[in-house]
This record gives structure tokens, C-alpha cells and sequence, in this order.
């Protein structure tokens, strides 16, 4: 994370300047720069809610330019054991507010940090809190 930690910085001096900078830091400053640009705000403070935003409705996969989940999985060349257990749990007691204020309130914006979909929120694992409570 080092090595680009810069990078979101210098956007906020413009597309080109960013772009520029991105492109020398990853490939020549490799992360030695003894400087490091700080962020105006915080990431959560540019969360707005779902009501307020259009759906954006992604074209299906033409198997040319854009593809699958699975190919894209495969092509990235993430290795990971099958049998894996979940590491990525929300509290038993903050399930709900998982729900509420992220899904209904925000669309559940976490379901899309991850391209293999490790965030995904799953109904019926809400249904089975719910009954065991």
C-alpha cells in the first residue's frame, strides 16, 4: 500500500496532473517519495444515499471486452484454498444494522469493493439470524 499511496491524493489535482503522477510513482518512485498527500475528507463522508442516485444497469458480458464474473476470477490469477471458511463475518449483534443502514439506506455500496463478490449480502443468512433469535 505504500508504494501507492499517493496515488487517490494527486486526483485532486486534476485528471491529467493525477495521472501523470500515478503513472511516475507506480512505475519509477515505487512508494520512496518522502511525501504524502493527505485526503480533504474522509471516504465515508462522500457516501450519499441510494435514493439519491440513478441504478446503473451494467451491459451482460460480450465474452470480448468485458466477461464473467468466473473468467474474471480465473484470469486474475487469485489462488485461494476451495474449502476456505468465511473470514469475512458481520457481529451477531450488528446484523441488523448491516441490513438497515447499509443496504436500505446506502444500496449496499461493499458489494462492490470486491470484483469476485466477497462482500455479497445474503437473504437467506438474514432469514436464518432472524428465526434462530
Amino acid at each position: 500500500m505504500a508504494q501507492v499511496r499517493n496515488c487517490h491524493g494527486a486526483f485532486h489535482y486534476g485528471f491529467v496532473p493525477g495521472l501523470v503522477y500515478s503513472g511516475i510513482a507506480a512505475h519509477v518512485l515505487r512508494g520512496k517519495e518522502p511525501w504524502t498527500f493527505s485526503n480533504t475528507s474522509e471516504d465515508s463522508d462522500k457516501t450519499g444515499e441510494v435514493a439519491n442516485f440513478e441504478p446503473i444497469e451494467y451491459p451482460k458480458p460480450d465474452g470480448v471486452f468485458s466477461f464473467d464474473l468466473l473468467t474474471n476470477l480465473q484470469r486474475s490469477g487469485t489462488n485461494h484454498n476451495d474449502d476456505q471458511p468465511a473470514h469475512l463475518r458481520i457481529k451477531a449483534d450488528k446484523g441488523e444494522a448491516a441490513w438497515k443502514d447499509s443496504i436500505e439506506t446506502y444500496g449496499g455500496p461493499e458489494q462492490n469493493f470486491c470484483p469476485a463478490g466477497v462482500y455479497e449480502y445474503v437473504q437467506e443468512v438474514r432469514e436464518r439470524s432472524e428465526r434462530a433469535k
